[in-house]
């Protein structure tokens, strides 16, 4: 197509853009003695240490029965750690790690067909999500071992790794 022509019911698109252009430069051609001033501003969160910066271990003992697990709270050991923030408000706390190959939803452990499980604030909390609270407030966090429907995992020692963070909400 030619410039200026264009079908029936539409206008030149050029012209238009021209005068767009014009009417929002006019404010501007006036206001010449102005100054723009451009600030850079950072936001940054509050700074929280998770059990001053050490290992949280979490031990069901010696004597974990393959054949108890899955009975109501058999094993469930509280998750102690501490938590320092700069400042108060609303945080996200989130367990993460790999999900078990039987069931995402809890922790992988180094033995097939068994896993570990959270009940935060008395809710079974799926690992890799995200929990509110307000800090100074801590949330109450417990693991039990878990195993597979399909298949009992083998007798020995087993162990699993996860990472606990906090987030500024």
């Amino acid at each position: 197509m030619r410039e200026g022509i264009c079908q029936p019911g539409l206008r030149p698109v050029k012209r238009d853009l021209r005068l767009l252009l014009m009417l929002l430069m006019a404010p501007f051609a006036e206001a010449s003695q102005e100054s723009l001033i451009l600030f850079d501003v950072t936001i940054v969160a509050p700074v929280c240490v998770v059990n001053d910066n050490k290992p949280i271990d979490v031990n069901f003992g010696s004597d974990v029965k393959i054949s108890h697990i899955g009975r109501g709270d058999y094993k469930l050991v509280p998750v102690t750690f501490s938590l320092k923030c700069e400042r108060g408000g609303n945080y996200n706390l989130v367990v993460q790690g790999a999900g078990a190959d039987f069931d995402s939803e809890v922790l992988a452990t180094n033995t097939s067909d068994l896993g570990v499980e959270f009940i935060i604030n008395n809710k079974r909390n799926p690992i890799n999500r995200a929990v509110l609270f307000k800090y100074p407030s801590l949330p109450l966090i417990y693991a039990r071992p878990v195993v597979s429907n399909v298949k009992r995992p083998l007798a020995g020692d087993f162990s699993a790794t996860a990472s606990l963070q906090v987030i500024y909400d």
